[in-house]
């Protein structure tokens, strides 16, 4: 299970979905903010309750975002930069300086959530990971292990949490091979109970 820093609530913020759709946790909000070399750098979170969220770095200039960088599973490292200049190695520095402030100051708590899924198919460890933005957005991404030697093979992600893959971050296979192992593990999640599925929507059930 991975390791999250996740930042104390300081607000709750709901987002409704229309319809009968899939709705997700309620995420709850915080941060806080830290200077460095004079600016003013602020460390924000979103965290549905019992899942994982996500942690984005911002500058902002009178009161205009200049820079976000995202840290998408708030495992302690940006992932990208979606706002602004600042390189991205140079981002991840700041934003571990950030989280070590952080830490000191009791604003920061590491957590070990249990939101993904994984079942061996072909003597592969597949992983299938439910991730919930704050703004109501859903999405799954696929891991598959070599069982044998523990290495990662491939990174898929499903942007809509529909069950069709869209994306592959990592891997040598074709799409089709990866959506083939994807539909077993949300079917075997199913059975067991461990993923729900509403109006095509499916979610990892903590």
């Amino acid at each position: 299970m991975p390791r999250t820093y996740s930042l104390i609530a300081a607000a709750t913020v709901v987002f409704l979905l229309s319809g009968c759709a899939a709705r997700p946790p309620v995420p709850s909000t915080g941060g806080y903010s830290f200077v460095h070399q004079g600016r003013t750098f602020r460390i924000e979170s979103y965290s549905p309750p019992g899942m994982i969220g996500y942690n984005q770095l911002v500058l902002r200039d009178e009161g205009r975002v200049v820079f976000m960088g995202l840290d998408r599973d708030q495992n302690g490292s940006l992932d990208e930069v979606v706002v602004g200049t600042i390189p991205l190695e140079e981002a991840i520095r700041i934003y571990s300086r950030g989280l070590l402030i952080g830490i000191r100051e009791g604003m920061v708590r590491n957590t070990t959530w249990q939101n993904d899924f994984s079942v061996i198919i072909d003597r592969r460890t597949c992983v299938v990971t439910t991730f919930v933005l704050a703004a109501g957005e859903m999405y799954n991404k696929l891991t598959v292990l070599n069982t044998d030697i523990g290495l990662e093979e491939a990174v898929v992600v499903d942007l809509g949490a529909d069950g069709s893959l869209d994306l592959v971050e990592k891997g040598e296979r074709e799409r089709a091979y990866y959506q083939s192992l994807y539909l077993q593990v949300l079917e075997r999640g199913l059975d067991a109970g461990r993923i729900s599925r509403s109006e095509g929507t499916y979610l990892i059930i903590p």
